[in-house]
């Protein structure tokens, strides 16, 4: 069975509303923020202080974030509206180094735009031992509207762990939550939301193939869409859809798979209408209707299972989220130190107590055979007493490197941001190691003066970029640098 990590949500963003989804120990939640017109269009931000209200708004609605302002929930986020383009390819059957470039290559000539403004990414759906053949599916979308969204998720209160279109959402809905169907079948999906038409092609539970039509293309001078208007579209788009199905894969349809938030009746008869295939309703296994969360409830799915899956997170998230790991590892320490200082305090003070009380009852005794055995005792004590006072120096010690850790990532961060530069990565292993640092820029000059900031900080000794170091990727520059701390105290 699925297991699924109960502090990853699933986010869903279309133009119209926020759903989240998360698994509150036993029990699923759904909560939802409508968003006004002109906030997001076709999966872009155009308002970020609207956007950002509207995120804290729908992250106020979770009960366990209640009384932790700074605590960010993390989510793997389903783009609803966005233009993700999805392509599924054929590759012989190869493996190793062969296969990874034989993919790259068909995801070059695959791509709807220069890869350099995109991000995509890429699985293997199956692979036929038989046929030696293998199925790969990829998935594409334009830089901007990812990298424009994740800081404002940052800002709000989440993380994005991963970024996914909400079609492939929808598909692991239907493989791991509906057990009533055959997932050796092929289905077509009709799916009606608030963002438009979308068909998509399901073999073996992946997301082959899709099409979608959004409700602005439908309708028509003052934007309303008549039934009769609805109906042909639907009946259009699935003939097109049922067509290239067959042109492509020889396995008969196990029918139409229909869910809706509205309108599904009416969907269900008009394709009932042109095809002889069973149009089916899906029933899910979550205790509750599902038709308005599937994409949500899909992308929270995916955060129990881990890696293989298509993400377009790209840059931006990852360096949200390594900022956002780093952040947590020296809050952790921050707390932990003080804690173990306080016991190892208590329990000093307890055991100096105790000598004091065993010292006046030798005083007190007078005996030489009693005070021989007693002072023996005293002298262990104090042997204790010596051990808890050097773990009271390490924990000491401790909280000053958390401290002083804290204090390195800021500065470094700062100059970072003062040189346009996008740190991805930075290897702190203590004082007297030297710290790794990689990251991205805009034009090789950024990085230049990233390095001479760091040259310039008395704080920072040994700062090395070799001109190898700085190489171009797509439309940026990655870099790779290191230095060692001089001992300076960091004010």
């Amino acid at each position: 069975m699925l297991h699924v990590t109960s502090d990853v949500g699933g986010l869903e963003i279309t133009d119209q509303v926020l759903r989240l989804a998360y698994l509150d120990k036993e029990t699923w939640r759904f909560v939802a923020t409508v968003l006004g017109p002109g906030v997001m269009q076709r999966g872009a931000v155009k308002d970020p202080v609207t956007l950002a209200r509207a995120l804290q708004e729908l992250r106020s609605q979770v009960p366990f974030l209640h009384g932790h302002p700074g605590r960010k929930m993390t989510v793997v986020v389903s783009l609803g509206s966005a233009n993700v383009y999805t392509q599924s390819f054929t590759l012989p059957l190869l493996q190793g180094e062969e296969l990874k470039k034989a993919i790259d290559l068909n995801v070059q000539m695959s791509s709807p735009d220069d890869l350099a403004k995109s991000y995509f990414g890429s699985r293997v759906l199956a692979s036929d031992a038989g046929a030696m053949r293998i199925q790969i599916a990829s998935a594409f979308i334009e830089r901007s509207v990812v990298d424009d969204l994740i800081p404002i998720l940052f800002e709000a209160g989440f993380v994005a762990i991963d970024v996914e279109s909400r079609a492939i959402s929808l598909a692991r809905t239907i493989r791991e939550r509906t057990a009533s169907l055959d997932s050796s079948r092929s289905y077509l999906l009709l799916d009606i939301d608030d963002t438009g038409i979308d068909f998509l092609v399901l073999r073996n539970g992946e997301l082959y193939f899709e099409y979608q039509t959004p409700w602005t293309d439908l309708g028509d001078a003052k934007g309303q869409v008549t039934m009769e208007r609805f109906n042909e579209a639907v009946t259009a788009n699935f003939r097109q859809v049922f067509n290239f199905y067959h042109q492509r894969w020889q396995e008969e349809l196990g029918g139409v798979l229909v869910v809706a938030v509205a309108f599904g009746k009416e969907a269900s008869s008009a394709i009932a209408g042109v095809t002889t295939l069973p149009v089916l309703s899906p029933a899910f296994n979550a205790g509750e209707d599902m038709q308005e969360w599937l994409a949500a409830y899909g992308a929270a799915l995916r955060g129990g299972i881990g890696k293989g899956e298509i993400s377009l997170s790209g840059d931006v998230a990852a360096d949200a989220y390594h900022k956002q790991q780093t952040i947590a590892f020296l809050d952790f320490w921050s707390v932990l130190v003080p804690v173990t200082l306080g016991i190892l305090v208590a329990t000093l003070a307890l055991a100096y107590n105790f000598l004091g009380g065993i010292t006046n009852e030798v005083v007190a005794s007078g005996a030489p055979g009693g005070q021989g055995k007693l002072m023996s005792q005293i002298a262990a004590l104090q042997a204790s007493s010596t051990a808890f006072n050097n773990d009271v120096s390490l924990a000491l010690a401790a909280q000053f490197s958390a401290d002083k850790s804290h204090d390195i990532f800021d500065r470094l961060d700062t100059m970072a941001a003062s040189s346009s530069v996008t740190l991805s990565r930075v290897t702190f292993q203590g004082a007297s190691a030297p710290v790794f640092v990689s990251g991205i820029a805009s034009t090789a000059d950024d990085i230049v003066q990233f390095r001479d900031y760091l040259t310039a900080d008395p704080a920072f000794t040994g700062v090395n970029l070799p001109l190898s170091a700085i190489q171009p990727s797509g439309s940026m520059y990655s870099f790779s640098l290191t230095f060692s701390l001089s001992g300076h105290v960091i004010p």
